[in-house]
Order: C-alpha cells, then structure tokens, then sequence
C-alpha cells in the first residue's frame, strides 16, 4: 500500500516517521483502519503513548507523519542510530486491515 516508508531525525530528541500511500485510496484505505491512533502506534513502537507525538494526515500528498519522542538523544553514548533513519521497520511489518465496504450477509443455506 505504501511506496515511501521511512523515519529520520526530527531534532535531539524527536524521530519521525513517514509513511506516503501509493493512492488515494490507499491512503483513505489506512486512515479508515485506525492503527495510526496514537494509543495503537505507542503499542507497535513499544513505546508508552506519552511518548507519542502523534499522527499527522498530510491528504495532498497522501502521506502519514508520525512523530515520537527519541529513546535515546541523538549523539548520545547509547544512541546506535544517530539520524533516526534505521527505525521503521516495525512500520514496515504493519500490516492494515482493509474491511469491505459493504456489510456482512447471512448465508441463505
């Protein structure tokens, strides 16, 4: 559904993640799914949900911004990935439900 899905440095203390949609519609298709709540991205990153910035809707370009607090400060001794650009790939494991827009029938047997 996606063809960019990247994160990089936001600042010292703040990542972000881009998420661009190959459609409109797969944008719409994402956006109607909710996993991009804030309560449902600070699960998927392991992070608390205070830690979560929040999600931004870019429609022009079909795009999802997710920003977050860093877990380590850039440049810090401990930080591995100083320009955030190795942090998406549980963003890229996501997987989007995409439900019917029709709703469910009982069977007629």
């Amino acid at each position: 559904m996606a063809v960019v899905i990247r994160s990089k440095d936001a600042g010292i203390n703040r990542l972000t993640f881009d998420i661009v949609f190959n459609s409109a519609a797969d944008y719409e298709l994402a956006l109607r799914s909710n996993v991009f709540h804030k309560a449902h991205v600070a699960e998927l990153l392991q992070l608390a949900p205070e830690r979560v910035v929040g999600s931004f809707f870019v429609d022009t370009c079909n795009a999802i911004k997710i920003t977050i607090d860093r877990p380590n400060i850039s440049a810090s001794p401990d930080e591995r990935d100083v320009f955030g650009a190795q942090q998406q790939s549980r963003i890229e494991a996501l997987v989007i439900p995409v439900h019917a827009n029709c709703p469910a029938r009982a069977s007629t047997l």
